[in-house]
This record gives C-alpha cells, structure tokens and sequence, in this order.
C-alpha cells in the first residue's frame, strides 16, 4: 500500500519577511513562508554582528531565519515571552534551530533588531515582549538589513 505524502504545515499567515499576506498555499515539499524570491533570498543569509558587511563562509554568521522566526513569535505572543518559552514555540512552529540554544540564545539575537522596538522587562527570568507590531525587515537594524538585501 503506497504511503500518503502529508501536506506541510506552515504556522505563519504572513511574510515572516515583509509581512505580505501569503497567497501560496503549502505543498508536500514546501512551506512557503515568505511571499516570493524577494523575501526569501535574503532570509536565506547570515549576518555577523560586529561587522555585517564581512564577506565569508555562511555558517560563522547568525542565520536571518532564525531571527525572522524569533521576531515571528514575539509578534504572535499577547504576552511577555521568556527566552526559553521563545526557544518553545520556536521550535514547535518551525522545528529545532542547532544554532538556537534555550538558556542563552534569544538574548543575543534581540541585538540585531532596533531598540525601540522591543523591550526587556526585569523579571525572574528575564522576559521579553514587542513595544511596536512591525513587520521583520522594519524591526532589524539598518545596518543588517542593508547587508543581507545586497
């Protein structure tokens, strides 16, 4: 009896990129979760944080999915989010990062994104919460931006 090919599922309704409502309905091979090669290829880099115009070898820099996927779930949450329950639903929406880690991991990648734009609050642990609902290529530094749309 052959076996059924499942649908993939994608949590996100919009562009993890530009916020662009996604027309594309997912397959048995992709997702889509951007809205076309525009959003996707730069999604598709990484970025290193003390000098992002430095050209090099992908896996020494901070993947910009990643970051998209930590701002995605930011926006979706109503409240504020530790940096483990980040690393939770990040992993139970888009499934596990090897660059991700639990304990120590989402603040790090909060400093690739504009101040103002998210605040710390001083808890026990510390957690995280959006002062502005932008969309991801608004919220990150200029910066990182510019490096990555090249």
């Amino acid at each position: 009896m052959p076996t059924r090919l499942k649908i993939r599922h994608r949590p996100n309704k919009d562009c993890l990129f530009c916020g662009a409502e996604l027309t594309r309905p997912p397959n048995t091979q992709r997702a889509f979760y951007y809205c076309g090669d525009a959003c996707w290829r730069p999604c598709n880099k990484s970025v290193r944080f003390f000098n992002p115009e430095l050209k090099g070898g992908s896996r020494r820099g901070t993947p910009i999915q990643l970051l998209a996927n930590v701002w995605w779930v930011l926006r979706q949450a109503d409240t504020s989010l530790s940096g483990f329950n980040v690393h939770e639903r990040i992993v139970e929406h888009f499934g596990d990062h090897s660059r991700l880690c639990a304990k120590n991991g989402i603040h790090r990648l909060l400093h690739y994104f504009k101040s103002e734009t998210y605040e710390k609050l001083d808890k026990k642990p510390v957690e995280y919460r959006l002062v502005q609902d932008i969309p991801f290529n608004q919220a990150l530094k200029e910066k990182y931006l510019s490096a990555i749309v090249k």
